[in-house]
């Protein structure tokens, strides 16, 4: 069995390669690895509740911060406290995946946890701008880190709602 805690980092998730330093995000997907984690562990039936717990704690951690430096539901950063430093010291924030959001989203419905639910609620309120730089303002387009225009739109249609092809 691999031991996943040499990949972990509560940063972010997992990590791309085993014993990285745990004090900032080697990779942008971090979130999205640990749901796949989660996802091969559910379908084996190894998933454990501290696999779970340290999702949980994480998917937390890395919910975005408004101007006024309040948590959000439903919206998130990349790395942990990275929207909330972006706006003390008006440094560059990557923009929130859509690779992360369907992870979080992913990975919530299969440990039992309402992430699922907060980011469709965020979606709703905010007409699918998941925008984590301009939380209080979402913006359709933006700059990204290549200074290239890019959107924040992201379509997370809820499960209840979609057609199946089996059926």
């Amino acid at each position: 069995m691999i031991k996943f805690k040499r990949w972990m980092n509560y940063m972010c998730g997992l990590e791309l390669h085993p014993d990285l330093s745990r004090d900032k995000r080697h990779n942008e997907n971090g979130i999205l690895f640990l749901a796949h984690l989660i996802m091969l562990k559910s379908e084996l039936g190894e998933l454990s509740d501290e696999l779970k717990a340290s999702f949980k704690f994480i998917v937390a951690d890395l919910r975005a911060y408004n101007l006024n430096g309040k948590q959000i539901d439903g919206c998130y950063d990349r790395g942990i406290l990275e929207s909330k430093l972006g706006h003390e010291t008006g440094e560059f924030v990557r923009n929130v995946s859509h690779d992360n959001i369907t992870g979080i989203l992913c990975g919530s419905l299969i440990a039992g946890y309402s992430f699922h639910k907060d980011i469709q609620k965020f979606g709703a309120a905010n007409n699918g701008l998941y925008d984590n730089v301009s939380i209080d303002k979402p913006r359709f387009l933006h700059k990204n880190h290549k200074d290239e225009w890019t959107t924040t739109l992201k379509s997370h249609t809820p499960l209840s709602q979609r057609k199946h092809d089996d059926e």
